[in-house]
């Protein structure tokens, strides 16, 4: 699990991305389209660390309980809830990833990394159902949560549709302050030579 992050009991990771600088920019408004583009009205801006997992609970678990769960949680470290949706109130929420709110959220690596036919991949999907979202704010420490809770939908003939709908997909992105790294440099052209007599290359 990410760094100080839970996971919901008994659920799943099958999905990590972690990056060591990166920005977002997550909506605390509904998500609109624009030209072919999805916006945000309202966003929550962070930098720093940025820790990205998605999960699948348990059967039988909907998407408001495992989203009050990390709600309770994180309100005990500082956080409060800045921003919480359902369901279209949130902006299409029917397409994991490639539409609505959830592109916004997601990774734009994600889709590339997990393709069609993956666990991730099937416990996104499309025609998903149940959908919840909330962004968390620790103001004091300037740490930021995200938290996307669906049913799975529709995929790909690849995917045991059935099996993956009677659980809840999570996504929680994590932001910490942290200051970028310089690691500009130069080699000279001894070293490349070192490099050449001692390694081939």
């Amino acid at each position: 699990d990410p760094p100080g992050l839970k996971r919901y009991a008994g659920s799943v990771l099958v999905y990590r991305d972690d990056v060591a600088y990166d920005e977002v920019k997550w909506p605390t408004g509904r998500a609109i389209e624009r030209d072919g583009q999805w916006q945000m009205a309202q966003s929550l801006a962070r930098s720093g660390q940025r820790s990205a997992a998605q999960y699948l609970t348990p059967e039988g678990r909907s998407a408001l309980e495992v989203l009050r769960n990390y709600q309770q949680e994180m309100k005990g470290a500082g956080y409060e809830t800045v921003h919480e949706c359902a369901g279209e109130a949130c902006g299409d929420a029917q397409n994991i990833s490639e539409y609505g709110l959830a592109s916004l959220v997601i990774p734009a690596t994600w889709a590339g990394k997990v393709g069609n036919n993956s666990v991730p991949a099937c416990g996104g999907g499309a025609n998903i159902t149940d959908f919840r979202y909330a962004v968390l704010d620790n103001k004091a420490t300037g740490a930021a949560l995200a938290v996307l809770a669906w049913k799975p939908g529709i995929l790909s003939a690849y995917c045991d549709e059935k099996e993956f709908q009677k659980r809840t997909s999570v996504f929680v992105a994590h932001v910490t302050p942290k200051a970028r790294e310089q690691k500009m440099e130069t080699i000279s052209a001894s070293e490349i030579s070192k490099g050449l007599d001692a390694n081939g290359k």
